[in-house]
């Protein structure tokens, strides 16, 4: 681990070995070990309580944190119904707390790698209206980190998606991502970075879609990884 505040912010463009610089606060590219009790609990023939609650092996952050051998607990709690106004409405809180520091975390006693937790809390809310669906979700994260005087480094960040359907089997999508970390000393932790995501889906037989995606990530970076384009199909089968 870096000595110094300074020494945390040169951290922003080192690889780690897991497809990304730095420290995201979800790390999405592959899966952590563990088990999650969800299900729903009906209020009436419209509304429901849902829940999800699990312990992994690995913060949400980190799949390295595994070695460290201590467990990471995830939960979210929602209600979910429809009305007149709306055909569906869904909304949620979510929260996860664990250590993310891995086994081999240099200038850290091995007897503290699992005193530094990360602590996200998160909100989401799905919304469906005639042909409009929107996915809104919002999230602050804070790791407690070694040789800082402030003692956590503390995030906020994004995301919304909507989708309107033009007529049958038609759809029409646009998603849109913004992330600002934030250190304690208010200077930025992470380069900012928006991300648009455009999605164009139209039917190729009764029971078939094709959707044609493209994300656009705009970074504030090193002007040699300051943006990422990625081009994306995929058939889905309705059975």
């Amino acid at each position: 681990m870096p000595a110094d505040a300074s020494g945390q912010l040169a951290q922003r463009t080192i690889d780690d070995g897991f497809r990304d610089r730095g420290l995201p606060c979800l790390y999405d590219a592959c899966w952590a070990n563990g088990a999650v009790v969800f299900g729903a609990i009906p209020t009436n023939e419209l509304s429901a309580i849902e829940y999800a609650f699990g312990a992994t092996t690995s913060a949400v952050s980190k799949p390295k944190s595994a070695s460290n051998g201590a467990l990471s607990y995830v939960g979210r709690v929602g209600v979910t119904g429809g009305d007149q106004r709306f055909d569906l409405l869904r909304v949620g809180l979510s929260a996860s707390y664990g250590p993310y520091l891995q086994a081999d975390a240099t200038g850290v006693a091995p007897a503290a790698f699992t005193g530094y937790q990360q602590i996200v809390l998160g909100t989401d809310v799905s919304l469906e209206w005639q042909q409009l669906r929107v996915y809104p979700e919002a999230i602050r994260n804070w790791w407690q980190v070694p040789h800082l005087d402030e003692g956590t480094l503390g995030m906020w960040g994004g995301y919304a998606e909507a989708q309107w359907d033009l007529f049958d089997w038609w759809y029409l999508g646009l998603l849109y991502f913004d992330s600002i970390e934030v250190d304690g000393t208010q200077r930025p932790w992470d380069y900012h970075v928006h991300r648009f995501e455009p999605a164009l889906g139209f039917p190729l037989a009764p029971g078939a879609i094709i959707k044609l995606v493209t994300q656009i990530s705009l970074r504030s970076g090193p002007s040699d990884d300051d943006s990422d384009f990625l081009f994306a199909g995929q058939l889905a089968l309705a059975l």
